[in-house]
């Protein structure tokens, strides 16, 4: 197996959260200052969802561990 297949920038996920970003940028909202603050972006909860039907996650205990295991995981924090 090369490098090149295992690096995450390479890997279809991670096109797929940059396509996310950039739209979620282009329509984002200004975030109300009323009640309490979101824990998680929108953009963030997108990429879970996607990240659990890709790889066919049933359960929140499964994606939890499978977010820690990988480098992949890890993308999905940054936004």
């Amino acid at each position: 197996m090369s490098l090149a297949r295992l690096s995450s920038r390479n890997h279809p996920l991670y096109q797929i959260f940059c396509c996310i970003e950039d739209m979620v940028r282009r329509f984002a909202e200004t975030p109300s200052r009323v009640g309490k603050p979101k824990k998680f972006s929108d953009t963030q909860i997108l990429k879970c969802l996607i990240y659990q039907a890709y790889y066919r996650i049933y359960s929140f205990r499964e994606l939890e561990w499978k977010l820690n295991q990988g480098s992949l995981g890890s993308t999905l924090y940054r936004s």
